[in-house]
């Protein structure tokens, strides 16, 4: 056919605009203290911010007058704030070795979006979370005898909450995640001679437990609660004997270890 007389096959008319802004910010401090000679006190602390809005703006016609224009307005938000510090004390003398190291991490998330027009639809989420751990490791030493003590432990808790709203009835669901975890060991060592002897105990544990909660929406006999959990603990005992004399070396090591776990 000639060009004036070919259809015209080129993409249907489009129109999109999108725009953006941003935020961010980060404080920080740092502190460093000497005690006295042996003593050391140390502190962090530190906070971020970080705020995003967007917006976009898309419209889709097409050439077939039957099918109703495609057009989309959006709207997010999203804000990020974290706060966390951290203090520890440390010390070394002839005698002892100490430390001790505190962490706090403190995080809310938000966010939120908004699309309205041909399908229009609309959420806001709020995702916080808390962790808290310590550090404490020791060591003493007497004269031919060696006491060790170490114990690491950590806390996390995150309550997330979904809400959208649909009508009369908006749906929410709230999800809530925690942990604990342990570590903890003591340990003696005593030597005369070519004879060393070892004794270390200790115990590990691990708690998780996750609750969620969904209301505003028919599951069609699903439940819509849940709640489940789980931990372990493991003791364990440990002694060796080791004898040494030049180029000989002999050892014997009697452990024990016993895992305890349930869940719900």
């Amino acid at each position: 056919l000639p060009d004036d007389k070919k259809p015209d096959t080129g993409p249907a008319p489009r129109n999109g605009m999108r725009t953006g802004f941003s935020r961010s910010s980060l404080v920080g401090s740092t502190s460093s203290r000497k005690l006295n000679d042996e003593y050391n006190l140390k502190f962090n602390l530190n906070y971020s911010a970080d705020r995003r809005t967007a917006e976009r703006y898309s419209r889709t016609e097409y050439y077939d007058t039957g099918i109703t224009p495609f057009e989309e307005d959006e709207k997010g938000l999203t804000s990020a704030n974290n706060l966390s510090a951290r203090i520890a004390l440390q010390a070394n003398t002839p005698k002892i070795y100490l430390k001790i190291e505190l962490n706090a991490d403190i995080r809310w998330h938000d966010a939120e979006s908004s699309v309205m027009g041909t399908f229009s639809r609309t959420q806001k989420s709020k995702t916080p979370s808390l962790s808290i751990s310590d550090n404490i490791q020791l060591v003493s030493r007497k004269g031919n005898r060696t006491f060790t003590l170490s114990s690491l432990n950590t806390f996390i808790n995150k309550p997330h909450k979904l809400y959208v709203p649909n009508g009369a009835v908006p749906i929410r669901q709230h999800l809530r995640a925690s942990a604990f975890g342990s570590t903890t060991e003591a340990s003696f060592g005593w030597s005369t001679g070519q004879w060393k002897l070892r004794t270390r105990a200790g115990v590990e544990s691990c708690f998780r437990q996750l609750e969620s909660e969904l209301s505003g929406l028919a599951l069609g006999g699903y439940p819509t609660q849940n709640k489940s959990g789980n931990y372990s603990i493991t003791p364990y005992l440990q002694s060796s004997l080791v004898y040494e004399y030049s180029n000989f070396r002999a050892s014997l090591s009697a452990p024990v270890r016993l895992n305890i776990q349930a869940y719900n």
